[in-house]
């Protein structure tokens, strides 16, 4: 759908069995694609600066300027359910720039198609970025679904600490479950090497068709 299918084949890994070499070097639809990449990004970004730098700034600074003679036994509560609702706003800004970054940048740099493609088959091999871009789904769904965008900033901030944990210690001192079916050295080195693969597979057997053919007719 969208010339999306072989993107989320390789970001879910659902059908390992119809996940292919090939299919991991098949880039249909590229501009979508490097949307998504930095809707992923605007929202780790955003989560970051909104739920770890101003939201702890703004609430301190509010705690400490509160004013004794309109204090109540509610202003505490008050000031963090404000602080709460800036994050979830910047997470919300993070949303609507990331896809438009990600259909401008390529214009701006003057990529070609071909160059698109290849910046796509990058992020889909970089098995640290995939691992971060997961859970940022599925810690920032949990997230959103316990306090809706609020909590979808900390869910987004969970999940860079469960990235930078499997990049440090993780990868290098356990055996990680979950892993994708291909290794990154498994893999073809451009999407341009791949399409002259099947380019020439495809001869190949278009070859051996009309071979067969004319042995028929004789």
């Amino acid at each position: 759908m969208f010339g999306l299918d072989e993107w989320f084949q390789n970001f879910s890994q659902f059908n390992l069995v119809g996940l292919k070499k090939e299919t991991v070097a098949t880039v249909k639809n590229p501009v979508a694609e490097y949307s998504i990449y930095w809707t992923f990004k605007g929202m780790q970004v955003s989560s970051f600066i909104g739920g770890l730098i101003v939201h702890p700034i703004y609430r301190i600074y509010k705690l400490m300027n509160i004013d004794e003679a309109t204090r109540t036994t509610n202003t505490t509560k008050i000031i963090r359910n404000t602080s709460r609702r800036i994050q979830g706003r910047f997470i919300l800004a993070g949303l609507a720039a990331g896809p438009l970054i990600g259909v401008f940048l390529p214009v701006v740099r003057g990529w070609s198609t071909e160059r698109l493609k290849e910046e796509c088959y990058k992020i889909r091999t970089s098995g640290d970025y995939l691992v971060w871009d997961r859970a940022t789904i599925c810690c920032g769904f949990f997230g959103w679904y316990w306090k809706r965008f609020q909590g979808a900033v900390d869910g987004v901030n969970l999940a860079l600490a469960y990235a930078l944990a499997y990049h440090y210690v993780l990868k290098h001192k356990t055996s990680v479950i979950l892993k994708d079916k291909f290794k990154p050295e498994e893999l073809y080195d451009s999407v341009v090497e791949a399409e002259a693969k099947q380019d020439s597979l495809r001869e190949m057997f278009r070859s051996k068709n009309l071979f067969l053919e004319d042995m028929k007719k004789n």
